[in-house]
């Protein structure tokens, strides 16, 4: 019973008319706090363990939507507790999000709170958490924030959703089921990926034909863009509030309530623990070492995870996601300038509203260098959202009226809100500029986002490798238009480690990590050709699939035609695992191996160049043997550049045409036989 009070199964609560007639509130909650998750109460029950161990997915959707349940009753409870209302008046607003990552779960917070500002009542909801039509007819006025991942394929917290069209009745669907919504979809999404945003363009098609109404084209949120999805949306948001005929925000000068509570806890009963996001496991970083050459000026290196005696496992394409942190040290040095006592120790209470990864993080008190370190992006990108709440809290008129001024739509607005993406200013830059706006510690922790993990391809096999799990990871550095030096957070987060290894090949670093399911489609037949293009860190799936094949060879499976196609700069300097790859070769697994070191040579030479010099050769592969084509790496012209080195090879056999050789690489996409991860 006390686990399930802990967990906001139950609750604690009393009622007394008799305080009403006093003038008090008859309502009294006794069970203020939730301190443990659903997950760590339901596993400790045998009904439901016996549902996750006969479905897992469907307990997993469960125990979501459960722990989703338990918040928002929580939080209800707690605001009849305090007096405060509960939020349930106003013009019905359905937001349903589709997300990996976390990004559209923290735009979709972003928006509630916009609508609340406009009188909306407001429900945010996974799509998910949508298990019928019948269910879904039942909200009437709606947005649908949806990002894509992969190759077209549905985020992570909305298969089952997916599934219900898949899996429709026999006859279909009543093509009047959704008559009575009024929906609206903004898609998150990235034009270097064939299929831009079509998670989000097949939900806009769905509900239209079962005759819900469309209240405004489908946006197409771009990470390409200057200001990646934002950009997009603060063209379509606009519009969203003219159609639905929004009022005006209410006393949208004024500083809202804190997203959080904050209690002082006593900094001597506190011990470290490192923060889990939900769904992680802590692993062990046994080896970071550089694989380019010391003088280069590109550092790229190899990392290995023990997960020895660990439930971790991973397929082929996979990816390893990663939950980096911030410099304790330079986190310090801005809770001094800040005027924050960084070891100070505080229980925090989130509302409602907050997203599930900061809800778990936030059981367990936390000192202020934590916050910053592990869960708060301080070091990030802000959008024009912080800008405008930071307004709010800045006491010198210049400064608040040059915030609202970034904030804005005016084109002066526009453009200096354009110069400091180009400049790549953080969170901490931002503070520093505005020095009399700072918002209390309880206010700033809903203000500046959660650290997001990063995403990278696994450069091993399980088969071949066990118990490791391999990356290859290039440092992202840069120098700003102003000529400050950066580091991406992640990868600054990669190289520290590596510069601890570098001087202690015996150190080892604990990280929470989970796997994200890989997009690449395989051959059904080992005999099937498989061509790889890898450009730079693009490699390391590919160094996955060659372990793969050569694991298959060493047990007496006959395989078939390996070509990998590599491009990177020197073979000096960063022809990374180059000795590995030509072992391969004598091997018999890899029966091509064309590298292009582009800066060796007088003329460049590309990946693309190399595919054109064996264009017979790849005509044959995929025309006459159904090869498999895959390409990794940065998003640019270049995958242009091979497709039509393809469609080229195609033609040079003689079979095709210009429009067949394009009719047939259409095909391969639509087979699953042309495979892009590009980022």
């Amino acid at each position: 019973m006390k686990q399930a009070v802990e967990a906001g199964y139950w609750n604690n609560y009393r009622f007394n008319p008799a305080l009403r007639a006093k003038g008090e509130n008859p309502f009294i909650l006794d069970s203020k706090r939730i301190t443990r998750t659903v997950e760590e109460f339901t596993s400790t029950e045998n009904r439901f363990m016996t549902l996750h161990r006969q479905n897992p997915e469907m307990g997993r959707i469960m125990k979501a939507q459960l722990q989703d349940f338990v918040d928002r009753k929580h939080a209800t409870l707690k605001a009849l507790s305090d007096g405060t209302d509960t939020g349930t008046s106003g013009t019905p607003l359905t937001i349903l999000v589709g997300s990996d990552t976390g990004t559209t779960t923290e735009l979709a917070a972003r928006t509630k709170k916009m609508a609340m500002g406009r009188g909306y009542a407001v429900t945010v909801m996974d799509l998910d958490e949508i298990t019928s039509v019948d269910a879904l007819a039942e909200h009437k006025n709606v947005m649908v924030l949806c990002a894509t991942a992969g190759e077209g394929d549905p985020p992570g917290n909305s298969t089952k959703f997916f599934d219900l069209w898949e899996e429709t009745p026999e006859g279909g669907y009543p093509a009047d089921c959704l008559e009575g919504m009024n929906f609206h979809v903004f898609g998150l999404g990235d034009r270097g990926y064939r299929h831009f945003n079509s998670a989000a363009k097949a939900i806009d098609k769905q509900f239209a034909e079962l005759g819900a109404t469309r209240m405004q084209e489908v946006g197409l949120g771009d990470d390409q863009d200057d200001d990646k999805y934002d950009t997009a949306y603060d063209e379509w948001l606009p519009e969203f509030w003219k159609i639905q005929n929004a009022p005006e925000p209410k006393d949208d000068h004024l500083i809202p309530e804190a997203s959080f509570g904050l209690e002082a806890v006593d900094k001597s009963r506190w011990s470290y623990k490192q923060t889990m996001p939900p769904g992680t496991k802590m692993v062990t970083l046994n080896e970071n070492s550089r694989i380019t050459c010391p003088t280069h000026d590109r550092i790229i290196r190899h990392l290995n995870f023990d997960i020895t005696g660990l439930d971790f496992t991973y397929l082929l394409g996979d990816a390893l996601n990663i939950f980096p942190q911030n410099e304790v040290e330079r986190v310090r040095k801005f809770c001094d300038w800040y005027g924050l006592d960084a070891d100070a120790v505080y229980h925090v209470t989130p509302n409602a509203d907050v997203d599930k990864r900061r809800k778990k993080v936030y059981q367990r008190p936390l000192p202020v260098y934590q916050m910053f370190s592990e869960v708060m992006d301080i070091f990030g990108r802000p959008n024009k959202f912080f800008y405008k709440g930071l307004a709010r809290f800045a006491t010198d008129q210049k400064e608040q009226d040059e915030l609202n001024m970034i904030a804005g739509d005016t084109d002066e607005g526009k453009q200096k809100y354009v110069d400091l993406v180009t400049e790549t200013v953080t969170f901490e830059d931002v503070l520093r500029s505005y020095p009399s706006a700072k918002p209390p510690l309880e206010q700033l922790m809903g203000m500046i986002p959660s650290i997001k993990p990063r995403l990278y391809s696994i450069a091993s096999s399980q088969r071949a490798m066990n118990d490791k799990v391999q990356l290859m990871i290039v440092i992202n550095d840069w120098d700003t238009p102003a000529g400050k030096w950066q580091c991406g957070t992640s990868t600054d987060y990669v190289e520290r480690m590596g510069l601890a290894w570098d001087a202690d090949n015996t150190a080892q670093f604990k990280l929470p990590c989970q796997i994200t399911s890989g997009t690449f489609n395989f051959p059904e037949s080992m005999m099937q050709p498989m061509i790889m293009a890898g450009l730079g860190t693009g490699l390391a799936p590919f160094r996955a699939f060659v372990q793969e094949r050569a694991f298959y060879k060493r047990q007496g499976v006959d395989i078939g035609p390996m070509w990998l196609f590599y491009g990177c700069r020197y073979r000096a300097k960063d022809y990374c695992y180059g000795e590995e790859l030509e072992a391969f070769v004598e091997e018999g697994v890899l029966t091509h191996l064309r590298v292009a070191f582009s800066r060796d040579t007088k003329e460049k030479v590309y990946v693309q160049h190399k595919m054109q010099q064996a264009a017979a050769e790849l005509c044959a592969e995929f025309d006459e043997k159904n090869g498999y084509f895959y390409l990794c790496g940065q998003a640019g012209a270049v995958e242009t550049d091979i497709e039509n080195a393809i469609k080229q090879s195609l033609i040079s056999g003689g079979a095709f045409n210009e429009e067949s050789a394009s009719e047939y690489v259409e095909k391969m996409h639509e087979d699953g036989r042309y495979n892009l991860e590009l980022y």
